[in-house]
């Protein structure tokens, strides 16, 4: 009976030293104008569960935000946009060297247990890279990681929760219309579908 009544009064004391502390929710910061548009522009199945996201930022970038898809092939999309071009691109390669991916590397589509890095728009032939790529690699734990440049200003990344490249791939081209076409995550013109 002790016990139970000790039990009872740490339940109640746990109860009332977390009580508004646990129910309270985080403070919400209303998005900047650059924020606002990467969200109003996310694809509209994304567009519930993104919120911006402040931290970690790369060299140039002016907003960011951060999404959790429901989905069983992708458990993060990241939209990031730069202040320019360079800023992008300089973010865009420089993962890809720290990854050791190669530029131009499995023509850009993403194969099982191989990185890939390409053009995802024709004319990418010369000794300048296009700036429309997109690339995939396994990270640590062998989950597929895809990321996408939407030039000017907007980098899309993917951390998927399977090793299958092409469902972290399919799922950042959802709804995709147009030949060749490009990644549907984001777009400055309004918001994708997923449908087709």
């Amino acid at each position: 009976m002790r016990l139970i009544a000790a039990l009872g009064l740490m339940a109640s004391l746990t109860i009332a030293a977390c009580g508004p502390a646990a129910t309270a929710s985080a403070p919400t910061v209303s998005p900047t104008p650059d924020e606002a548009q990467l969200l109003a522009n996310v694809r509209l199945d994304l567009q519930s569960t993104c919120a911006p996201t402040r931290d970690g930022l790369p060299e140039g970038a002016i907003a960011a935000i951060e999404c959790r898809p429901a989905s069983d092939a992708v458990g993060r999309v990241g939209v990031t946009l730069f202040d320019t071009q360079d800023d992008l691109m300089r973010t865009y390669l420089g993962t890809l060297e720290e990854r050791e991916v190669e530029p131009r590397t499995n023509g850009g589509r993403c194969l099982p247990d191989e990185p890939s890095e390409g053009a995802y728009t024709p004319g990418d032939e010369g000794p300048e890279l296009s700036a429309t790529r997109s690339a995939c690699f396994a990270r640590e734990d062998g989950a597929v990681q895809y990321l996408a440049t939407l030039p000017p200003f907007v980098l899309i990344e993917l951390a998927g929760i399977v090793a299958d490249p092409e469902a972290v791939e399919s799922f950042a081209w959802l709804g995709n219309q147009d030949t060749p076409g490009r990644p549907t995550i984001w777009s400055a013109t309004g918001p994708m579908s997923p449908e087709k």
